[in-house]
């Protein structure tokens, strides 16, 4: 039921909820060692599904043909060595989660365009 409401959470969630309805003290070493032997799956972290939900807003349209607008005009012949370079933006949310136990399903995260920013550099050298 935890796993469910929040795949994000750290063990002391599952240590604290026995403890509070229960009465009973549970260490985060057995929280551990029961999602990664008590189910059927190995319940450890793995990267979410990242869902973009604003993959083709119009401005990411609008800077790829600013992109080509500056590429088309180069001469091939004149250019001796091209290089890009990636940037990745940091995610903001907890950057994996926990798989589920009895269903080895990763849950899904939609994301915002800040936690897919990234940034190609393209650099030309030329005569």
């Amino acid at each position: 039921m935890l796993h469910n409401e929040d795949p994000n959470s750290h063990l002391i969630v599952y240590v604290d909820y026995p403890k509070r309805y229960t009465g009973t003290v549970v260490s985060t070493d057995t929280i551990s060692q029961l999602f990664l032997h008590g189910f059927p799956f190995k319940g450890n972290l793995a990267k979410p599904d990242l869902i973009p939900l604003d993959r083709f807003r119009p401005v990411n349209e609008v800077r790829a043909f600013e992109y080509l607008d500056i590429l088309f005009p180069l001469y091939p012949y004149r250019i001796l060595f091209v290089d890009e370079k990636h940037f990745r933006g940091e995610e903001i949310f907890s950057r994996k989660v926990r798989k589920n136990p009895l269903e080895n399903s990763i849950p899904d995260v939609a994301t915002t365009s800040d936690f897919r920013t990234m940034y190609n550099v393209t650099g030309f050298c030329s005569i």
